[in-house]
Order: structure tokens, then C-alpha cells, then sequence
């Protein structure tokens, strides 16, 4: 699943769900999964007296990287039964971990059922934190404009290019830069 779901696709959804928008398609796969109505729902309630924040209505960038998170679970739970068959050995007595298709299918099952209840969990500190003052609802990653990449890459006063020519100018030219 690293082959389908590694650091760089996982930061991707991240960048996704702060540019792409919150669509119906995306409300439904929350539904399926009962995170909108039941998961979500006490999220976005009032405040009550035992809660010392107030409640925070998730940001439509969260539901959308949730939406993702639950397309990719999906996907897993179609592919994984089959992988987990192909195991070979490990089992007990060196048998295969599961040697049916079905056995396959009920461990991905409980693998799915679980890394929603985490997503739900995740949902759940990501509200209790965003409720706390002084957050912000914009996402956590965005796509640089053209502009900002050439200030980040050549002309800022921290760009790669001035930190590249000052920490190599010493070595280069050590009468150019008296320690």
C-alpha cells in the first residue's frame, strides 16, 4: 500500500484539499461513512458546560482531506483482500495468514472499519484544536503563486540562491568574506 499511498501522496491530499473544492460527492463519501452525521455532528453542535472551547465547525479544506482519506481507504479495502491471500508463510506453522480470499476480505474489513474510527478520531482533535483562539481555518499547505516561488528560490532575502552564495563565497573565495 507505500507504493499507492506514500509520504509524498499523503502531503499531496494535504495540498488537494485546500485547492480543490468541498463538492456533494465528497458530503456523500462523509455520509457513507457516518462521519458527517453522527462522527461530525457533535463538531459542529454548541458549546456545552463541560467543554471548555467552544464548538468548531471543521473547515471545508478538513472535510475535503477527509473525503480523500476515505477515497483511499476504499480503495484499499478493494485491493487488500487479495494481497493479503498472496501472503505466503508467517502464519502459524508456516501456513499462509489467510489462506481464503473471504479471510482476506474480513481482515481488510476490520483494517478499513479501523482507520475510519482513527479518521473520526483525527476530525475530533483537529476541531478541539481549531477551537482554541488564535487558529486559523486556511489550510496547512497551498500551492506556491509564480511569484512567490521566484522570491523563494532567487530573489528573497532567504532565497536557496543568496543562502547557496553565502555559505559557499568562504570556500570559493576566502579573501571575499573575512571571518
Amino acid at each position: 500500500m507505500n507504493k499507492k499511498h506514500s509520504f509524498v501522496d499523503r502531503n499531496a491530499l494535504l495540498v488537494r484539499s485546500g485547492e480543490e473544492p468541498l463538492n456533494p460527492g465528497d458530503l456523500a463519501l462523509l455520509d457513507k461513512h457516518g462521519l458527517r452525521g453522527s462522527g461530525l455532528h457533535a463538531l459542529t453542535a454548541h458549546t456545552t458546560a463541560s467543554s471548555p472551547l467552544p464548538a468548531a465547525r471543521l473547515p471545508d479544506w478538513l472535510l475535503k482531506w477527509a473525503a480523500l482519506v476515505l477515497e483511499f481507504i476504499e480503495m484499499e479495502l478493494g485491493l487488500l483482500p487479495e494481497a493479503l491471500h498472496s501472503l505466503e508463510g508467517g502464519g502459524v506453522l508456516g501456513r499462509k495468514p489467510y489462506p481464503t480470499l473471504e479471510a482476506g476480505k474480513a481482515e481488510a474489513k476490520g483494517i478499513a472499519d479501523n482507520r475510519v474510527q482513527n479518521l473520526a478520531v483525527t476530525l475530533n482533535k483537529a476541531a478541539y484544536v481549531l477551537a482554541a483562539e488564535g487558529q486559523t481555518d486556511s489550510p496547512p499547505l497551498r500551492t506556491l503563486t509564480p511569484d512567490e516561488v521566484v522570491i523563494h528560490l532567487w530573489s528573497g532575502e532567504a532565497s536557496i540562491a543568496r543562502r547557496l552564495v553565502m555559505g559557499t563565497a568562504g570556500k570559493l573565495c576566502p579573501a571575499c568574506c573575512p571571518r
